[in-house]
């Protein structure tokens, strides 16, 4: 692992002697402060009389608020309390045995470091009071947070927070590079936060961690952080549904079944009270199954309009009464069911029943609680001669829960008190963690549909733009710094546009050429995104960062991760004219380097030489560089045409230097004709192969998809949602990747093969015998369909594996979500599928017990099997010929699966004017994650959770090609195994064997399988070593196998003249190849076995630095780019 973040990282280096050992801390940072003072300012005395100097006991308290040590050298008797950063007397914190005071150990507020003593108690009343003062007077307040006065604890801040019921904002601000981050401090980012925290997580860097674990590394790095107190309430905001927010004191009233609890209860049921979503707990107290819609729910917060999709998936019809306006009422799902009456008072839902108690009772409870039948009270009868009076009871005047509930809301000081922050309040909603399913029934019409037809041209192109962005990276003195482009072109634009706002003059001339007047009849259309002009870069997560300060209207992504984009869109507007751009990435749909176009698809244009490394801030502002200079930034391989490029394009100065910016620009435009070439000949190579026409794609799966449909692979397949589409997708496990035994293998001086299953994916779809028709059944009898269905996903629990294999077939997650194939499942539950569960018993032997699933038996479409071997055949074909179609056949066979189980998308990006963004936030505060202001000052990047899970996929059709692909290779590797033929890893389609055992084990499954294994056909295996120059067999004679995808061979073969030739075949999860042969020539010869020998044999491990060959880029969410300073990661196996 990298370097890890934890608090103590990223306090100042404190004053240390590496050589003083046997001293402890204070004496060491003593001898260090006086040397230090004395080499600072040798002419002032430290002592007089034996006694500090006040410049020695001022630069002592400077030492500590600087955070250059912990220690008071000039009295012994004084601890410094940081808050009023002032000396206090040690003996009224600590006892004379130097141990705290018993009201000083708590150590979640106290804290003694050296003789720093911090007290966040004082610290928290402070903010506490600036907090209620700003709510009470209805204003927004910002309060700068220093969290080593809160014992470094997120959760002391917390703990004085009114959250349930007030609206708070946490800021991060990076001064060194401006960037500015926010985050709600909503139920859904709370409850994370409260997670993370509890689990002490840390983290190497900020880059790719999702919003949540951001504002963890914000808080760990010591960033600037401020409270922002949403104290005004706003004028208009998202209805919904959650927290109720409060306490209620009415002792003798049992309000649970409404999510409504006395203090003394919460406290007695912290564990359980707030589990359920409020509408989901209303709903059960109705006596409502709410298990299929217990994975939907993602935020503790759901809009009214999303009750909708509740209410379908369950089949019921609620009726809503809201506080905002109770006379009316507000409908969802089906009015032919009963009607369940729901309450919504301060956003909270709650069943509407009747009670048993009386309005007069409530509102005068403090006074009536302690009188018999106190609840039936309705008026004051008369008063008797006392003056005291008697009370008229009635059994008929009881009020339903809503009126009780509003009552007490309605007189919030007298009957309710806000909840306080504490852990168990915010507990793991429903969709994250739940692994039990109860009924499994679904309503079909809400939960299949069919699958989509065909994609269609959309809208009106007015031209395909390819486009490239040129940058400076890095500067000569070594300052880390973000990328700044300083040129842009275009296929159109042969002489660019030049500087950092390069990118608007680009943009301004595509709207001058293409754009539209605001006042044309076509304006609408435009608006709409159907007449647009079309913007292509490859890898255009990176270009899209620089040219995104210039776009502000309607700007829309699709993203995946922290860097990529799949596709975006906007509006531009220039003098009069206005014009909708979509923007995409030809990466996403072409997956191989620029580099690689031109062999591949028979370009004259080619990719050029560029040494990034010469283009430096300052050299790219001198423009005129020395030749010797630019020659030391290029391999010496490339020097002689590096030269003649500079001489064809006329770079070369009369005094012998390089216009490096002229140079830069001709290789700049060269990349966008190379990509436009590429491009059309890939999208012509489609059209003539499929009839797809690739600008109707973001992506190669997406495309492959769409096939697939053309083919009439789904036609009667019903796509799944809700419980179902959850139910099955716990079927899903990939590809199987382990060593013998999941432990580590080595063999030396051996003829180890390299056993590759062909084609495996697609060769299981063409195995299988096709999609499954129709909607799935819930099991009643399992052995009574389990021989007739077509197909079934089941969960059950393991009673005994019988026959035990070196690579187990059925796997489980461990703690840590890792899965592990094991022989050890005795008494799991694990989820499996037809041909999964046929596998285990045949192999395995196992012995279970059946729990619940679901069946199909309406058959099969088989047209995928004609599909894929359609694609087989014609890749072979073409291949053959060298004809470069071959690689369109091969994406279509490779991509076609991914996106039958893909999951769903968690949240949305959206981009917010910063002129917005106070009314964004109003209406969509309990949605938001994070929000961080963008490079441009102009927009804030704001990400925010899905309340509900709508996802449908074909997560069935997945989960079968992925167990027949495991089947196929199950039949070979139990085989091998019954044969006690060692294997040592397996990586999803590939077995390391003895090469000796290969023709054996061929003979042997035709035996058993009536097939040949051997050969170049779907459902064959070959020996796949690669190697280059190789002219005969190729094999293993070392071999280190460490771990899951982490082994080296040492590779053998024969040249044409028949000279042993030696190479490697390398793997090792997060390190890239060419960083491992870096370490390998830096501390081992060269020699990648000596190397994985190593790791093999020390447990320690080894650290990787991942920059040692080429940068890597840090992705801010600012939408700024820099080359990372620091990337080491160490690798080691126990």
């Amino acid at each position: 692992m990298s370097e890890v973040l934890g608090a103590d990282n990223f306090s100042k280096n404190k004053i240390l002697s590496s050589n003083i050992n046997i001293m402890d801390q204070r004496t060491k940072d003593k001898i260090n402060f006086e040397k230090q003072l004395k080499l600072s300012d040798p002419k002032k005395r430290l002592f007089h009389n034996g006694q500090p100097t006040k410049f020695y006991r001022l630069q002592n308290i400077r030492a500590i608020q600087e955070g250059l040590t912990n220690y008071i050298f000039h009295d012994r008797n004084k601890l410094y309390d940081p808050l009023s950063k002032k000396l206090i007397n040690r003996n009224t914190i600590l006892t004379q045995k130097g141990a705290l005071r018993a009201k000083f150990k708590n150590s979640e507020v106290y804290n003694l470091e050296g003789d720093i003593f911090t007290q966040a108690p004082k610290y928290q009343n402070i903010i506490k009071n600036k907090v209620q003062q700003a709510e009470l007077n209805a204003q927004n307040i910002d309060i700068e947070i220093d969290f080593t006065l809160l014992n470094n604890s997120f959760k002391n801040l917390l703990n004085i927070l009114n959250p349930t019921t007030k609206r708070y904002l946490i800021e991060s601000f990076d001064a060194e590079s401006g960037e500015k981050k926010i985050w709600a401090l909503n139920s859904n980012v709370i409850e994370k936060l409260t997670e993370l925290i509890a689990k002490g997580e840390v983290y190497e860097n900020a880059i790719d961690l999702d919003s949540f674990r951001t504002i963890i590394y914000e808080f760990v790095v010591r960033r600037p952080m401020t409270l922002r107190v949403l104290g005004d309430p706003p004028k208009k905001q998202q209805n919904g549904v959650a927290f109720f927010g409060y306490n209620h004191n009415l002792d003798k009233i049992d309000l649970g079944k409404y999510q409504i609890y006395t203090k003394h209860e919460e406290e007695v049921m912290y564990d359980n009270v707030y589990d359920e979503n409020c509408i989901c707990h209303a709903l059960i107290n109705k006596g409502i199954d709410v298990s299929p819609i217990k994975h939907l729910v993602r935020n503790r917060t759901i809009p009214h309009k999303d009750l909708k999709v509740l209410a379908n998936a369950l089949g019921i019809y609620i009726c809503l009464r809201f506080i905002k306006d109770d006379k009316k009422r507000l409908y969802y799902g089906d009015s032919t069911k009963e009607k369940i009456e729901i309450g919504n008072i301060n956003n909270h839902a709650f069943l509407i029943d009747d009670t048993e108690y009386t309005s007069y009772a409530i509102k005068n409870y403090h006074k009536l609680k302690d009188l018999e039948n106190f609840n039936k009270i309705v008026s004051i009868k008369k008063y008797n001669k006392k003056g005291e009076p008697n009370y008229e009871r009635k059994n008929n005047r009881f009020i339903d829960s809503y009126a009780l509930i509003k009552i007490l809301y309605e007189n919030e000081k007298e009957f309710l008190t806000p909840i306080k922050y504490h852990e168990n309040l915010y507990k793991s909603i429903y969709h994250e963690k739940i692994s039990e399913f109860g009924s499994l029934n679904y309503d079909e019409e809400t939960n299949t549909q069919d699958n989509p037809k065909p994609r269609e041209a959309r809208g009106e192109c007015l031209e395909t733009i390819f486009f490239d962005y040129e940058t400076t990276t890095a500067r000569d003195d070594g300052k880390s710094v973000n990328h700044k482009p300083y040129c842009l072109f275009s296929d159109i634009h042969p002489q660019g546009f030049w500087g950092e706002e390069s990118g608007k003059g680009f943009l301004n001339d595509i709207c001058d050429k293409y754009g539209t007047d605001k006042d044309d009849q076509d304006i609408n259309e435009i608006k709409k995104g159907n007449i647009y002009v079309n913007l292509i870069a490859h890898n255009c997560g990176y270009d899209f960062r620089f040219l995104m300060k210039h776009l502000f209207y309607n700007l829309q992504t699709i993203e995946k991760g922290g860097s990529g984009l799949m596709t975006a869109s906007c509006l531009y507007f220039y003098k009069n004219k206005i014009i909708y751009l979509k923007i995409t990435d030809s990466l996403k749909m072409i997956n191989m380097p620029l580099a690689k176009f031109g062999k591949c698809f028979n370009l004259k244009n080619c990719k050029e030489i560029l040494p990034y490394s010469l283009y430096t801030e300052e050299k790219v502002n001198q423009i005129h560089i020395p030749l010797n200079i630019c020659l030391s930034h290029v391999k010496e391989k490339d020097h002689e045409e590096y030269l003649n490029n500079c001489k064809k394009w006329k770079c070369i100065n009369e005094d012998k230097t390089i216009n490096i910016l002229k140079y830069s620009g001709k290789y700049c435009q060269m990349d966008c004709l190379t990509l436009r070439d590429g491009y059309n000949t890939f999208s012509n190579l489609v059209m003539e192969a499929t009839g797809q026409d690739i600008h109707n794609y973001i992506s190669l799966a997406s495309m492959s998809n769409d096939y697939l449909i053309r083919e009439g692979c789904y036609d009667g397949v019903k796509m799944l949602s809700g419980v179902p589409r959850h139910f099955i997708q716990k079927c899903v496990v990939g590809g199987r990747t382990m060593t013998c035994d999941n432990e580590k293998q080595r063999k030396m001086k051996c003829k180890i093969s390299d056993f590759d299953a062909v084609s495996l994916y697609p060769s299981a779809m063409n195995r299988m015998k096709g999609f499954l028709k129709g909607a799935p059944k819930v099991i009643e009898n399992f052995e009574e369909i389990k021989n007739s269905a077509d197909g079934y996903y089941i969960q059950l629990r393991i009673k005994k594996v019988n026959k035990h294999y070196h690579f187990p077939l059925a796997s489980v997650l461990t703690d840590k979500g890792i899965r592990n194939f094991t022989n050890d499942l005795d008494g799991h539950i694990i989820f499996l599928d037809k041909t999964g569960l046929e596998d285990c018993e045949k192999f395995m032997k196992i012995e279970y017990e059946f729990i619940k699933g679901y069946y199909y038996d309406d058959g099969h479409n088989d047209k995928i099997k004609k599909t894929m071997r359609h694609l087989f055949n014609q890749r072979l074909k073409f291949k053959k010929e060298k004809n470069p179609i071959q690689m369109v056949f091969k994406e279509l066979m490779n991509s076609s699966y991914g996106k039958s189980f893909m999951k769903p998308i968690d949240s949305d990006k959206e981009y917010i004017p910063v002129k917005k963004i106070d009314e964004y936030i109003n209406l969509q505060y309990n949605n938001i994650k994070t929000m961080t202001l963008c490079e441009n000052k102009k927009m804030f990047k704001v990400e925010k959770i899905k309340s509900i899970d709508t996802h449908f996929n074909n997560v069935h059709c997945g989960v079968e090609i992925l167990s027949m692909s495991k089947r196929i290779m199950n039949e070979v590797m139990t085989l091998a195994e019954d044969l006690e033929m060692k294997m040592y890893i397996t990586d999803t389609d590939s077995i390391h064997i003895d090469s000796e055992n290969v023709k054996p084990l061929g003979d042997e499954f035709k035996k058993r399988y009536a097939r040949d294994l051997i050969g170049n056909d779907m459902g064959q295996f070959h020996t796949d070593f690669d190697m280059d120059g190789a002219c005969d067999e190729i094999h293993a004679v070392d071999s280190v196998f460490l771990g899951k995808k982490c082994y080296c061979d040492r590779l053998m073969s024969k040249d044409k003249d028949g000279n042993d030739i030696y190479d490697y075949h390398v793997r090792m999860k997060g390190i890239p190849n060419d960083c491992i042969i870096h370490k390998a020539n830096e501390e081992f010869g060269g020699d990648l076995i000596k190397l994985y020998n190593y790791l093999y044999d020390n447990p320690e491990g080894i650290d990787f630095n991942l920059l040692a060959v080429k940068p890597k880029f840090e992705f801010s969410k600012e939408m700024t780019i820099k080359n990372k300073t620091k990337f080491n990661r160490r690798v080691k196996f126990l």
